[in-house]
């Protein structure tokens, strides 16, 4: 399955849609989190699981609760963003949206919680203050009170694209 992904992550010509890697990185989340729900694990670690469902590619995956606070990330979200992932878990999706566009950002997620689905550009702050547009492709309730996002860095884009 690691191996399935970062080939589809590297291989520009693996369809030529950006957004392929991520609908395949949340389809493992997706995986990972009904393989744990017949389990009594702890919600951190099933956020645990889920995170690091995706293995080791440059798809970052965050895990929010139903407030927005991000309770797991995978590796590749700390190099995206700059933060370790002490601070990450330490903040809210409002962190990463950047204080003027937080307003829209909160509409965006009970919309989202709503609906159920996310897919498409968005910005986030790193923690250098540089804005970057990721491509995202989310979930909402993928397991009670999670929420799970799959973020493209800019360069996997350009590398899918050409």
């Amino acid at each position: 399955m690691i191996r399935e992904l970062n080939r589809a992550v590297n291989d520009p010509a693996a369809d030529g849609e950006s957004m392929l890697p991520l609908r395949r990185a949340l389809a493992d989340v997706r995986d990972a989190a009904k393989r744990s729900a017949d389990s009594t694990i702890a919600r951190e670690e099933r956020a645990r699981q889920m995170a690091t469902s995706a293995g080791e590619t440059m798809i970052s995956i965050l895990i929010a609760d139903d407030e927005a606070r991000y309770v797991e990330v995978s590796p590749a979200v700390c190099a995206l963003t700059g933060y370790s992932h002490d601070e990450l878990l330490r903040m809210t999706i409002w962190d990463l949206t950047g204080e003027e566009r937080t307003p829209q950002g909160k509409r965006l997620w009970r919309r989202f919680l709503k609906d159920g689905r996310y897919e498409g550009p968005y910005r986030i702050q790193r923690k250098s203050g540089e804005i970057v547009t990721i491509r995202c492709s989310a979930e909402a309730h993928v397991a009670p009170g999670l929420h799970v996002s799959a973020l493209a860095p800019p360069r996997l884009l350009s590398a899918i694209k050409k």
